[in-house]
């Protein structure tokens, strides 16, 4: 759901086009509004970032409700279990065959397998102690 830019992987244009009779969105959201409302009509996130600071689109669809099937590279290790990260692997091949499979087990415990519990990084448990580290730097000035 992301932007699209002049240089994007040939495979999505493939994707688009072979699973057009299957996808249900693809592309960009034209409001944050509507974008939230594709998340929470979600039941997994799948994301093949190969580049990746704080995974804030993941933390995002996992608190709108989505299932994370994740690489096991970046960030996602240390937000995330074991049970919803992927192998990587050097090959393109092998490692798409990991996210499918995880994806798959995903879709198969969709009724009892629960998305992971994010909230104690939301800005409501987190605002206070912004707070008071902002507060304790401005004192010592």
């Amino acid at each position: 759901m992301g932007q699209s830019f002049r240089h994007s992987p040939k495979e999505f244009k493939l994707i688009s086009e072979r699973f057009k009779h299957r996808l249900v969105q693809f592309g960009y959201a034209e409001s944050r509004e509507e974008y939230l409302q594709w998340l929470r009509s979600a039941d997994a996130f799948l994301s093949t970032a190969l580049h990746e600071f704080q995974g804030l689109s993941v933390l995002e669809a996992v608190a709108c409700g989505c299932t994370p099937v994740l690489p096991a590279r970046e960030v996602y290790p240390a937000l995330f279990a074991e049970q919803y990260l992927y192998n990587c692997a050097e090959d393109i091949d092998q490692e798409a065959t990991a996210a499918c499979n995880k994806l798959s087990e995903a879709a198969t415990e969709r009724d009892t397998r629960m998305p992971p519990d994010v909230s104690y990084i939301s800005w409501n448990n987190q605002r206070g102690a912004y707070e008071d580290m902002l507060n304790s730097i401005t004192a010592k000035n």
